[in-house]
């Protein structure tokens, strides 16, 4: 009988190992299970978090490109201003640089004709001097 005693307890040993293991299984999965439901859990505030961020970041984009098109059209729009100034400032200066030529040129015209009337007048008296 010492056999078939020894057998029984071999045999409740295995059984109560077996049970043991599957409790311990039972468990382990029990953990695992906890454990992906956290990951799950933190997953889904994690992306609503993000989703807000994104939104937030592109409402305040939205906004940020708004002030910098204000800016760049006021910076546009005094260029502009400053380009016509410099426009009207070139024309006057043309203007005022042309009516200078014309003087310029009526003044020469002027001077030469004196000139010449000049030379004649030095020319007679000249011709008047060796004649005496």
């Amino acid at each position: 009988m010492g056999l078939a005693s020894d057998m029984k307890n071999l045999t409740e040993e295995l059984l109560s190992s077996f049970s043991n293991r599957i409790k311990e299984n039972e468990n382990l999965v029990f953990e695992v299970q906890k454990t992906m439901d956290g990951f799950r859990q933190e997953h889904q505030e994690m992306a609503k978090d993000m989703k807000a961020s994104f939104a937030q970041d592109n409402a305040d984009r939205a906004k940020n490109e708004e002030i910098r098109m204000d800016g760049f059209n006021a910076l546009m729009k005094s260029i502009s201003n400053d380009i016509k100034g410099i426009n009207i400032e070139v024309k006057t200066i043309k203007n005022s640089t042309a009516g200078m030529l014309d003087d310029l040129l009526q003044n020469r015209v002027q001077a030469s004709a004196e000139w010449s009337k000049m030379q004649k007048a030095m020319t007679q008296i000249r011709k008047s001097r060796k004649e005496k």
